[in-house]
């Protein structure tokens, strides 16, 4: 089943730590959704038609170790991604990135970047 609309249950469930939303239709998200889940850890945002991720979807989680926006035609990454200082493993695949920000080496903690399946001209030393 696809979701067009995310249910507002995740908000309920304090304790959740991964959550993946990956695979439905989703191109916007209420802000306010996970904002009672600050003990996220992992967060699949994969194959939906997002294009565009706003900082209020994750601005408060802090201990995100793992983020997943695969296949969701981003054209750019944004650039609040460097807040996100305790991701280890981040996952750009197949998008419409022709560059990745040099910004994202603010992120000493990450161990795993792939950004496949791209159209990268360029990859910052």
């Amino acid at each position: 089943m696809d979701l067009d609309v995310c249910p507002p249950e995740p908000n309920r469930l304090p304790e959740l730590t991964h959550i993946s939303l990956s695979g439905n239709n989703l191109d916007n998200l209420d802000p306010h959704l996970l904002s009672a889940t600050t003990g996220l850890t992992a967060i699949d945002l994969s194959n939906n038609p997002w294009g565009e991720l706003q900082e209020s979807l994750v601005g408060n989680m802090h201990r995100l170790r793992t983020v997943t926006v695969s296949n969701v035609n981003m054209k750019q990454i944004p650039g609040w991604f460097t807040s996100l200082l305790s991701v280890e493993k981040l996952s750009f695949r197949n998008n419409r990135l022709v560059k990745v920000t040099p910004d994202l080496a603010k992120l000493k903690s990450v161990t795993a970047l792939d950004a496949g399946g791209n159209l990268l001209k360029e990859f910052p030393a």
